[in-house]
């Protein structure tokens, strides 16, 4: 019979007589009927007469009689009902009401109606029901609501209904409610969602649930909810999940937080994110899990963080990881932590690094550590640190690494020695195969095509006025000899003029050298230079027996000048007197001159914006144009003639600044017979082709793609037009043109 009931004769029926109706009457109402129900008639009605509602039924609810429902009517609705719920009946819902919600009900509701939960029907309801909650759901819902879920209520979650969080709803939850998440649920969070966490947040977090990140979870993590890691939600996580941290991520983390890696968390890291280390941070770490720090991690921390290390932890460093140590990490290291290196370790060491020790440093190292030096890296050893050898240092050093030193190696760490604390009994024993020693005077002789090395010119009392930045360069007053010997037939410098005399007569032509080590050719009874250079150190080496004095040139360009004792020394072009050019320059220039003469400009004044790096001619000619530096032509063909306030001028031609990561990237792309020229450009071959290689003079910075992108090391082609970026993220374009015929 009722279900001839329209709305309108429902409409008129009493409250009192509604309560009468039981589960089947409400089963068979019509669902165009339920109309006729509002918030008294509701609220009437037994709960167990309530489970009769279907979902059609439901659905065809007036939304202001939902207000009538009571807890244990919602409890007593069948499952299947609860599809019919929209979002404004939902909304009409009274708080004490959703309280009676179950699991299986919260499962049932489409997505479109929870999202009329507001936080206070949130708040009511009951933790168990919780667990009804699907993914869509939960991304149905607005962050006030969310707001208000507290810890017991997040527990009850379901893992998978985790993926309906995104960063809004994330960031709305109390810090007192994180502490509900499982390892589970956190693990079901989308990693877009991880950037909404905060660092109160994440402090509430359970260890046992961080163990839930994974990788690409904590990639997302902004670097300001890092702050929030303490020591043992660090220890939690997994180590695969460390692979997703960002420099900006590591080094927003508090030092505590830091203590808790562990090895083989430390290992999983990826070495960017190695860079955000702070020197507080690493001095922070334990020991055993400095052990899982490995070389290309250990190469790309920080300078400044080293001096974070302690001995023990630098003790605890796997001998392949301290392979990765560049010359600026080592310098940076605390003098005391060197107490923890290991004969294996030093051994691992490149040459490079090694040159980062200071003497400070060296005075620390245990004599185990002292045997690690080998053939391969002793050479590297500043002269600062090598003059204050004594004979006990040198006993300490394994005697078969040292006479297997390459020539310039070996003759590098003689003839920087302090003679009066080195003597000749304690190096007798030590020659390399074909070298002899003057045990009376000090004096080497090294074989034919022996590298050569001579007394590095004192950096204290070479610099310049305008601070020009100068490779280390030879004393060339001292000679191949123990601590440089005693200068007193000339030095190496009276064997150039005797191959100047042999090559353009007698007295023609003398050099003097500066106190910087730059050599100024000047002709007989001239007080200004015609010419000047540097040595370059990397081919200075023994001439063949039987070599005569002379002046020859090589294959790049550079002047080879053979003394009369046999050393072939290469000149490379160089600027006659940086102070003076300095002086033509904005008043914050710098000069640098690289190793292969090449010298960069930081300003050159006039409108340049970029820093330039070209190579100079080494005459001097006299300019009739005012003091200052002149720019003329495009691209690889451009010069800069640089007029000194004396009227003497030099002019300068483009030159690649990184010459030896070049060489190394262009042997990677199948170069062969690379070479650098002293005109600046470089030479190889390339498929049997015959290339040159021209520079243009500006360096740019940071330079990008028109993705916005930055340039990456290496060669890099964009339309036409080449461009080379070296590890500090230094691009210069290039020209690529046919070698000349020869």
């Amino acid at each position: 019979a009722v279900a001839g009931f329209k709305a309108d004769q429902l409409k008129a029926i009493d409250a009192t007589a509604i309560a009468g109706f039981g589960k089947d009457q409400v089963a068979g109402l019509a669902p165009t009927a339920m109309a006729g129900f509002d918030k008294d008639k509701m609220a009437a009605l037994d709960s167990t007469a309530v489970a009769g509602f279907k979902a059609d039924q439901i659905g065809a609810l007036d939304p202001t009689a939902m207000a009538g429902f009571k807890k244990d009517q919602i409890g007593a609705l069948d499952t299947t009902a609860m599809a019919g719920f929209k979002s404004d009946q939902v909304a009409a819902l009274d708080p004490t009401a959703v309280a009676g919600f179950k699991k299986d009900q919260i499962g049932a509701l489409d997505a479109t109606a929870v999202a009329a939960f507001d936080p206070n029907k949130m708040a009511a309801l009951d933790p168990s029901a919780m667990a009804g909650f699907k993914a869509d759901q939960m991304a149905a819902l607005d962050p006030n609501a969310v707001a208000a879920l507290d810890s017991t209520k997040v527990a009850n979650l379901d893992p998978t209904a985790m993926a309906g969080f995104d960063q809004l709803k994330l960031n709305a939850l109390d810090p007192t409610a994180m502490a509900g998440m499982k390892k589970d649920q956190v693990a079901g969070l989308k990693a877009d969602a991880m950037g909404g966490l905060s660092a109160a947040q994440m402090t509430s977090l359970a260890p046992t649930a961080v163990a839930g990140f994974k990788s690409d979870q904590v990639a997302a993590l902004d670097p300001t909810a890092m702050a929030g890691f303490k020591k043992d939600q660090v220890a939690a996580m997994d180590s695969q999940a460390m692979a997703g941290f960002k420099p900006t991520q590591v080094a927003a983390l508090d030092d505590d937080a830091v203590a808790g890696f562990k090895q083989t968390q430390v290992a999983a890291l990826d070495a960017t994110a190695v860079a955000g280390f702070k020197p507080t941070q690493v001095a922070a770490l334990d020991a055993d899990a400095v052990a899982g720090f490995k070389k290309d991690q250990m190469a790309a921390i920080d300078p400044t963080a080293m001096a974070g290390f302690k001995p023990t932890q630098v003790a605890a460093l796997d001998a392949d990881a301290v392979a990765g140590f560049k010359p600026d990490q080592v310098a940076a290291l605390d003098p005391d932590a060197m107490t923890g290196l290991k004969q294996d370790q030093v051994k691992n060491l490149s040459k490079n690094a090694v040159g980062g020790l200071t003497a400070d440093q060296f005075t620390k190292l245990p004599d185990d550590a002292l045997k690690g030096l080998s053939k391969d890296n002793l050479g590297g050893l500043g002269t600062d640190v090598v003059k204050n050898f004594d004979d006990a240092t040198i006993a300490k050093l394994d005697p078969t690494e040292v006479k297997s030193l390459a020539g310039d190696d070996f003759s590098k760490l003689m003839t920087n020695v302090d003679p009066t604390k080195v003597t000749a009994d304690a190096v007798d024993d030590l020659l390399p195969t074909g070298w002899e020693l003057d045990k009376d005077t000090g004096d080497l002789k090294a074989p034919p095509g022996a590298a050569l090395s001579f007394k590095t010119i004192d950096k204290a009392a070479s610099a310049n006025i305008n601070d020009t930045s100068l490779p280390p360069l030879p004393d060339l007053s001292k000679d191949l000899a123990l601590g440089g010997g005693t200068s007193d037939s000339g030095g190496v410098l009276a064997g150039l003029d005797k191959a100047l005399d042999a090559a353009a007569g007698a007295g023609a032509y003398k050099f003097e050298q500066r106190s910087d080590g730059i050599l100024n050719l000047k002709t007989a009874g001239a007080d200004d230079a015609a010419a000047a250079f540097i040595p370059d150190t990397s081919k200075m080496k023994q001439a063949p027996a039987g070599a005569t004095p002379g002046v020859s040139q090589d294959d790049t360009g550079a002047f080879v000048l053979t003394t009369d004792k046999g050393y072939q020394i290469p000149l490379l072009p160089s600027l006659a007197d940086p102070d003076a050019v300095k002086n033509q320059l904005p008043a914050d220039s710098k000069i640098e001159v690289g190793t292969g003469g090449q010298t960069t400009i930081s300003d050159l004044g006039d409108g340049s914006d970029k820093p330039v790096v070209g190579m100079p001619s080494p005459l001097l000619v006299q300019s009739d144009k005012a003091p200052g530096a002149y720019r003329d032509g495009t691209g690889a063909d451009a010069k800069i003639e640089i007029v000194n306030a004396d009227g003497k001028a030099q002019v300068i031609t483009p030159a690649f600044k990184a010459q030896d990561e070049f060489k190394d990237a262009l042997s990677g792309f199948g170069a062969t017979d690379v070479k650098v020229n002293t005109s600046g450009t470089m030479d190889l071959n390339f498929g049997g082709q015959k290339i040159t290689l021209k520079p243009h003079f500006d360096i740019e910075k940071g330079k990008t793609d028109a993705s916005g992108e930055k340039f990456p090391p290496g060669v890099k082609q964009v339309g036409d037009k080449f461009f080379f970026t070296n590890e500090n993220g230094e691009t210069q374009e290039l020209s690529v043109v046919a070698a000349p015929a020869t």
